[in-house]
């Protein structure tokens, strides 16, 4: 059954058929201990991070959605990517005593030519899947009164909520990078080595001595050498 979205903007089951040949390839030789922006649990971690007023609804879902992931997994890590996961870091420690996070830190630069690139029109066949992929990530904020404010999730405080709507997409999209960001600070300063950032600029030129800090924040061996 399809977890209802009451913002229609949900997940993308066929994540792989929007992603070039390589790029495919890579994703669907996953092993079957790993998620990414995968339905339902998608849905879940993303209309909590909108709407916080519905983790009470919505966790305890999440929770038997990851435990039914971990159960079925094959190895001994279970590891999802689902980035709205970073508001949501407190429950899941609760529920999760032994879950650990790795974070990505990007130049704020960078994160807001990203997010603007990411303004195209919804295809066909885009309209034709099930769960529709958000397109752009700028509908968040084209459609942000529909949300809760503040909205910490797109960086919206009550101060800047009655001016919000003349911001420019490009002060939107930084703002939500600022809340990101700063929410990032917060969590290492309160659980220390159980949440790991690893810098995007980073994690191609110096491989070596992030595959140790992974290794080390999810206590295998095989990476922390």
């Amino acid at each position: 059954m399809k977890e209802s979205n009451p913002y229609g903007i949900e997940a993308n089951p066929k994540l792989t058929s929007q992603n070039p040949p390589v790029v495919r390839a890579n994703l669907q030789a996953l092993p079957r201990c790993i998620t990414v922006e995968k339905a339902p649990i998608y849905n879940l971690v993303l209309e909590m991070a909108l709407n916080p007023s519905s983790k009470v609804r919505l966790f305890p879902k999440l929770v038997q959605e990851y435990k039914r992931e971990r159960d079925e997994c094959t190895t001994k890590y279970y590891i999802d990517k689902s980035h709205q996961n970073l508001w949501h870091v407190e429950e899941l420690i609760a529920a999760f005593p032994d879950a650990r996070f790795i974070a990505i830190q990007r130049e704020p630069y960078a994160v807001v030519a990203s997010m603007l690139r990411h303004n195209s029109p919804v295809d066909v066949d885009q309209k034709a899947q099930e769960f529709p992929k958000p397109d752009s990530i700028l509908e968040w904020h084209h459609r942000w009164k529909e949300f809760p404010i503040p909205n910490r999730f797109l960086g919206i405080s009550e101060e800047i909520a009655g001016s919000y709507e003349q911001f420019s997409m490009a002060k939107k999209c930084a703002l939500r990078w600022q809340a990101h960001s700063e929410r990032l600070k917060y969590l290492v300063s309160k659980f220390g080595d159980r949440v790991h950032v690893v810098n995007y600029e980073n994690l191609i030129l110096q491989r070596h001595d992030r595959d140790r800090a992974i290794g080390k924040v999810s206590r295998n061996p095989r990476l922390n050498h």
